[in-house]
């Protein structure tokens, strides 16, 4: 019988994996977990009434909702200024961290566009995601 010897090829070193396992323990600390819980369609609506498209927040809505081969099609009104829209609606979704929509305003000035994103489409999809089945005949 002949003892065969396995070598970790190069690229993993001890000092790699340490490397690794500190990054993973820095993103760790760095995680903030975001409870949600969905407003409400009155609510949004509310929310929505509450921010009004400013003029050229609905002019550029509109322009971008046109049909262009219809000059009689004016395009959709802007439902809501999402500048002050968004804040809303995270601070009234987001149950732990409970923030004020001011911090809101002032935490998500350090966001990336990325991690905004992000935070945004999940504030919407809980809002907006169908709980209730629809089931055929069976």
């Amino acid at each position: 019988d002949k003892a065969v010897a396995l070598e970790a090829p190069e690229s993993i070193t001890i000092e790699r994996l340490r490397a690794l396992r500190e990054a993973q323990e820095e993103a760790s600390e760095a995680t903030v977990l975001i409870n949600m819980q969905a407003i409400g369609r009155t609510r949004w609506k509310e929310l929505e009434e509450e921010n009004p498209p400013t003029p050229e927040v609905d002019a550029e809505h509109r322009a971008a909702t046109k049909d262009p081969d219809d000059p009689n099609d004016l395009g959709q009104p802007a439902p809501f200024d999402p500048e002050t829209f968004a804040p809303a609606l995270i601070a009234e979704t987001v149950t732990d961290p409970k923030m004020s929509v001011e911090d809101w305003v002032e935490a998500l000035k350090d966001w990336s566009d990325n991690e905004f994103e992000i935070l945004w489409m999940a504030v919407v999809s809980v809002n907006k995601r169908t709980r209730v089945q629809f089931w055929g005949k069976g």
